[in-house]
């Protein structure tokens, strides 16, 4: 930003409107008081270090008492020295370089302290600043800085930030001084003598000064106007009067106010306002806290303070003070067409990946007079900017994607917010960015700002004709986002052999089935990378990064993208266990005793990692080739990519199969474990909803075998209602829900189709689940006689046999126990019909009947089944009543063979034929 914008924000500038007018001068003057400059010779260590409670020490008082501007965060160390609470020892250093220090040596190393910081004042009280960085103090450089301005306030910026002093110098071009941070304090003098020398603040005294450049700096002089009238105008209009609740939310604002050093009613900044209405609802209520206020405790502890934001920011959407009321298409006017397009182009792709329709209310879609915004939640997400000095554009992620890339406070998650002026998004940016999307859609049931959406944004970006104005994606006579295919939900029922299954594989299986020559590079590696494992990921990270830290590791490609499929919550920690698990014996710095195979990496002393690529040449040497098929994508015209899974139901197919389940880490081949450890595993159907949700373009499937012989309650569990057609994501009526061992938000996208089989002689239609059945269309596949026309075995026709066998077995059952035609289909000689009848058709006549070979005998006659006369069996020798009754005909099997097989169909055909030639005479 220019110093012309700067001088011109200047004149409008008031420090009383910023309620920092008292907190200067006052605060530092007390501090001077109690560690004058001319006494700091005779400080001693107790005097001067944090720790151990001390609230009276002078870098208590640095830290704590919020003078000037904060230099809180990090650690102790940063004053060069401090006490431990736990032991009341001295210490340098933290973590483990932290070493105590005890008599001499701690006396010697306290001087040095107190010396430089002597020394740098009275270089600065001579203007001899250049000198400073030249003295050895062990203390961080904004704690010096603040020392400095403590006591020559006149001379220095009131900032510690090196950030913003930094970038403030490169902007007003400072000549003369080298601006890097290990030179900020000089930067910082300069900068002040450069601003003094000019005549539009020349006259502001350092308090006033160093406000206003951290607010310019901080985005927060857009617009210093104070709506505080406005507000108890408005809370007017919506309370009554008598209740109090107006008043009692203006003086919440105002101690809230006080306590953050900051006027809210001078915020209009949605970030800011939002990250403290959650930080609100956790904090306010804590005896003591942040938020505690002396005077008034039940202000916190009743929760007016976020009663009050929330009714403040009500007021900034809905008033138009502050919204833009000009139509959209004006406002669109007033940026340039480029960034419009980039803008919408990339909002575009993350309503098409995550199906969003219209409506959904857990979403923003503003404007205000600088700025088109979309929210996700309580969050701003993607921003266009019509003019902003940190930059166009600004987008949310879940990593910290560039260097100055900014945190969120409130309620964790913490994703992070960077400014961009044009957009230039890697893979991996954009990656974080739409996971970090995709975790506020997640932890948002509905934005309690939704209704104040600006209605023809969001009309417009579901429109055809303004998708093409700005991106051109939809062509020709390609549906709206509106009009997805819909998901398919069918179950084929029908008896035995009917070839319901087969009907699966040979109609459906390709419709889910691509070459690997018709699918991208980033297809192909998401492929490679979802069916490796951690350690040969890492090994592969290795060998493109060399020596590295795990820090760098994550960042790698290969490493971001097995995130993805990762159940881990802690990625480092799971990248450090793999490490050290898969260390060679040899490596002296892992500890760790249970190591696996294969043993592939090696730690050095300063906590680097490499892969040790001997040892993975002679243990996984295909990994050289997973990673060139990666890195020299070639695809393989044979090679088929299959987007469908095949299951089968059966009586032990748990939830924990098909969902997600605990299931023990079992060791490796030879490997001893004292303890079993558990984890969390994806079932069948988890794992291709994640991969579906992941590439919207294509069409996913899962077959479940006959689907109605497990348990549809405990298997589908809550699930059940997500695959309902208008509850899959992304539909009008989407659903989600909270997975109870992972405790991650799962739903079912509109691009997985799910198809079924059952057998109706297990159990019919009608006694199937009631929810199953309600949310699946039923396809009958009867047994089709048709298929066997030609088809005869020694002089016997197949197509009549299963005919004439059926019509008998309808009736005597019913239809649903008829036999398949595909027992017949692959006859082709007199054995292989022997086989079928008694491998298949005997066997499943048995379970139709219960055993009543008499009913059997009604459907295939007296050369399958042979009556046995029992009444010249005598029973012993004993009365009982009415015993000839038990003498009754029996009948048994007739063990079928070739050599009798024909002549018992022909007595099976025989009633027919008779049929045939009654009607012919």
């Amino acid at each position: 930003m220019s110093l012309e914008h700067l001088i011109e924000k200047s004149k409008t500038f008031n420090l009383d409107e910023v309620r920092w007018s008292n907190q200067g001068e006052n605060s530092r003057q007390e501090f001077i008081k109690k560690f004058p400059l001319n006494s700091l010779k005779d400080l001693t260590v107790d005097n001067y270090v944090q720790g151990a409670g001390n609230k009276n020490s002078f870098c208590y008082w640095l830290e704590f008492k919020k003078i000037l501007f904060g230099i809180g965060g990090g650690n102790a160390f940063k004053y060069g020295l401090w006490k431990a609470t736990k032991d009341n020892n001295y210490y340098v250093g933290y973590g483990k370089n932290k070493k105590q220090l005890l008599g001499e040596e701690l006396a010697n190393y306290f001087n040095t302290i107190k010396k430089g910081i002597i020394t740098a004042l009275a270089l600065v009280e001579k203007d001899q600043i250049e000198g400073i960085k030249d003295i050895n103090i062990p203390i961080r450089n904004d704690v010096l800085q603040k020392i400095m301005s403590m006591y020559y306030p006149e001379k220095f910026i009131a900032m510690g930030s090196p950030k913003t002093i930094l970038e403030f110098a490169h902007d007003i071009e400072l000549k003369g001084v080298e601006l890097q941070s290990g030179n900020v304090i000089q930067v910082n003098y300069e900068s002040n003598k450069f601003l003094r020398s000019r005549e539009e603040f020349k006259n502001w005294d350092y308090w006033k000064l160093g406000v206003f450049i951290w607010l310019y700096y901080n985005d927060e002089l857009e617009e210093i106007k104070n709506y505080r009238k406005e507000f108890s105008a408005w809370l007017a209009q919506n309370f009554e009067i008598s209740n109090g609740t107006s008043s009692s939310y203006i003086k919440a604002l105002d101690i809230l106010s006080k306590i953050l050093k900051k006027e809210l009613f001078t915020v209009t900044d949605n970030i800011f306002l939002n990250d403290l209405y959650e930080d609100l609802i956790a904090k306010q209520k804590e005896p003591n806290g942040r938020y505690f206020y002396k005077k008034s405790p039940s202000y916190g502890r009743k929760g007016f303070y976020s009663a009050a934001v929330s009714s403040y920011i009500q007021f900034l959407d809905t008033t138009p003070i502050h919204k833009d009321q000009e139509a959209f298409a004006d406002i669109l006017e007033k940026y340039s067409p480029d960034d419009l397009a980039t803008y919408f182009s990339f909002l575009f792709e993350f309503l098409n990946k995550y199906q969003i329709k219209k409506r959904d209310t857990r979403l923003l879609y503003s404007t205000s007079n600088n700025n088109l915004a979309f929210t996700i939640g309580q969050r701003l997400s993607w921003v266009l900017h019509k003019s902003n000095k940190r930059g166009k554009f600004g987008v949310l992620s879940i990593d910290k994607i560039r260097s100055h890339s900014e945190e969120f406070s409130g309620n964790r998650p913490f994703p992070f917010f960077t400014y961009f002026n044009s957009i230039e998004f890697s893979k991996e940016d954009k990656e974080s960015i739409f996971n970090g999307f995709e975790q506020e859609l997640n932890r948002t049931n509905k934005s309690s700002y939704s209704k104040h959406t600006n209605k023809e944004f969001e009309n417009a970006v579901f429109d055809r004709s303004f998708r093409e104005k700005f991106t051109g994606i939809i062509k020709g006579d390609q549906p709206d986002i509106s009009d997805m295919k819909q998901p398919v939900n069918t179950i084929f029922y029908g008896p035995p052999g009917t070839g319901k299954t087969f009907r699966l594989k040979q109609e459906y299986f390709d419709k889910y089935t691509s070459k690997e020559t018709s699918i991208s590079k980033e297809k192909h590696f998401e492929y490679v990378v979802e069916n490796i494992g951690w350690h040969e990921c890492l090994a592969i990270a290795l060998l493109d990064l060399g020596r590295s830290t795990v820090s760098n590791i994550m960042e790698h490609p290969w490493i971001l993208k097995k995130r993805e499929y990762s159940q881990a919550k802690n990625i480092r920690a799971n990248l450090w266990g793999n490490l050290q698990a898969h260390t060679v014996e040899e490596c002296p710095n892992v500890h760790v005793k249970k190591r696996r195979d294969p043993s592939l990496f090696y730690k050095h002393e300063d906590s680097t990692w490499e892969v040790v690529e001997d040892q993975l040449r002679e243990l996984i040497p295909e990994i050289f080739e997973v990673k060139k098929s990666v890195e020299e994508f070639n695809p393989d015209p044979d090679k088929e990519i299959k987007r469908y899974r095949f299951v089968t139901f059966h009586q032990s197919f748990s939830y924990e199969d098909f969902i997600e389940g605990i299931k023990p880490i079992l060791p490796e081949d030879g490997e001893e474990v004292s303890d079993l450890n558990y984890t969390i595993e994806d079932g069948v159907f988890k794992e291709l909803c994640r991969k579906a949700e992941a590439d919207p373009e294509n069409q996913y499937a899962i077959f479940i075998d006959e689907i109605n012989r497990g348990n549809i309650a405990q298997i589908f569990g809550e699930l059940i209602t997500l695959i309902e057609k208008d509850k899959r994501w992304g539909a009008d009526n989407q659903l989600s829900t909270l997975l109870p061992y992972s405790k991650k938000v799962f739903r079912v996208p509109k691009n997985l189709d799910i198809y079924g089989t059952m057998n109706t002689a297990d159990r019919s239609v009608e006694a199937l689940d009631t929810a199953l059945r309600r949310r699946f269309s039923f396809e009958e596949v009867m047994p089709d006689p048709e298929k066997l026309i030609g088809k005869s075995v020694g002089g016997i026709d197949l197509k009549e046999l299963l005919t004439v066998m059926n019509e008998r077995i309808e009736l005597l059952v019913d239809r649903d126990h008829t036999i398949g035609h595909s027992y017949f289909l692959e006859i082709s000689n007199q054995q292989e019909l022997v086989d079928a009848f008694n491998n298949k058709v005997i066997p499943l006549l048995q379970e139709y009947f219960y055993g009543d070979f008499g009913k059997i005998g009604l459907v295939l006659g007296k050369g399958f089944i042979q009556k046995k006369d029992n009444k010249k069996i005598k029973f012993a020798d004993f009365q009982y009543e009415n015993e000839d009754d038990f003498k009754n005909d029996t009948y048994t099997l007739v063990k079928i063979t070739e050599d009798n097989i024909s002549k018992a169909l022909e007595i099976l055909l025989r009633n027919k034929q008779s049929e045939v030639e009654e009607q012919t005479d």
